[in-house]
Formats: structure tokens, C-alpha cells, sequence
């Protein structure tokens, strides 16, 4: 079992790689992956605690995910603790087994991914999302900025020309209530 460094990120909706590509270049953020992502969540239903499994083209994780808080309401902050694992659906039947239930329906989402500083510190990663198909609907792309500190979180999204006010600490819940408020969503 490893433990991560936390993560800390923020979204900025309805913008796209194409966008900001150029200034990607400039910033001299590399391509880092491209892929189909699908992911399961479980809730052990005595203390609400949750796991998530994902597979990330042929990487399968199981990782928990702890928020540590503390930061404001445009980004949000995890610790996460987690494994590899080979099998997406014997991983969830797995754990179903052992009394974890599933939370909503599977999430299928795309992803192209950049990375800065990849060996240091300072890493951030900028992750262009697009759901095509979650609870029935599409949600547009977005992205992502993830790092390990929430000012880096900030420089970066001023350096990509947005305001801090454009950060978004939304799950996929939030992201789904945001694109369809009158939906209604388990």
C-alpha cells in the first residue's frame, strides 16, 4: 500500500486543450497521457468511509481518498492512500464481498493529461476531462490543475489566464448539478 503526496486541486469549467494549447507550449507543460478513464465508487456502509477504483488505461488503482480541508471553497484537498490491482470488475466484486457497496453508476470519462516539474516538489498537472455520457447526459470539457500546494494550484491558473474565481473545488456530483440543476441526482 502506498501513501501519496496530497493532492490539491481546482477546475475550470468549459475550457479545452485545443484553447489553451498554445500557452501550454509556452509554459513547456508536456504531454503525459491521453485515454479512456473508468472509475467505481464504494462506500463501506457502517462509517461512510469510501474507495475508489480506477482504470487508467492498463493502470487499475484502488486508492482512498481522505479530505484534509482547510482550504477554501475553490479547491479541494486529499490525502490519498491506495494500491495497484489487475481486474476492474473482480477488484469491485472483491470488495462487495467483503460489505462495500457501490455509489452510483460507473463513470466513463476522457482525459488528456499534462505535466510540469514531473520529478520535483513544484509537479502540476493539468488534466482536460470530458464526459460523454454521465447519468445520461454530457458535460463539457474541462480542466483540471492539480499539485501538492494550493498556492502552486493559484500560479498556475493566473499563469494559464484565468482569475482564481474561475477555480472550482466541484466533484462530478457538483460538476453534473452545475451543467443540469433541474436533474435530480443519487
Amino acid at each position: 500500500m502506498n501513501t501519496y503526496p496530497p493532492e490539491i486541486k481546482a477546475k475550470i469549467l468549459d475550457t479545452t486543450e485545443v484553447e489553451l494549447l498554445p500557452r501550454l507550449t509556452e509554459l513547456w507543460f508536456q504531454p503525459y497521457f491521453e485515454g479512456i478513464l473508468q472509475a467505481q465508487w464504494l462506500i463501506n456502509p457502517t462509517n461512510g468511509e469510501k474507495l475508489r477504483v480506477r482504470q487508467e488505461n492498463d493502470i487499475l488503482m484502488i486508492k482512498h481518498k481522505e479530505s484534509l480541508g482547510g482550504l477554501d471553497t475553490q479547491m479541494k484537498s486529499n490525502q490519498e492512500t491506495g494500491f495497484e490491482a489487475r481486474d476492474f470488475e473482480a477488484a469491485i466484486a472483491t470488495l462487495e464481498k467483503v460489505g462495500l457497496e457501490k455509489i452510483g453508476p460507473l463513470s466513463v470519462k476522457g482525459r488528456v493529461s499534462y505535466i510540469h516539474d514531473a520529478d520535483s516538489d513544484e509537479q502540476v498537472r493539468l488534466d482536460f476531462d470530458t464526459y460523454s455520457e454521465f447519468r445520461g447526459k454530457s458535460i463539457p470539457e474541462f480542466l483540471e490543475i492539480e499539485a501538492v500546494y494550493a498556492e502552486k494550484v493559484y500560479i498556475t491558473t493566473e499563469a494559464l489566464g484565468f482569475q482564481k474565481s474561475d477555480c472550482r473545488s466541484f466533484g462530478s456530483r457538483e460538476l453534473f448539478k452545475y451543467y443540469y440543476p433541474n436533474e435530480g441526482i443519487i
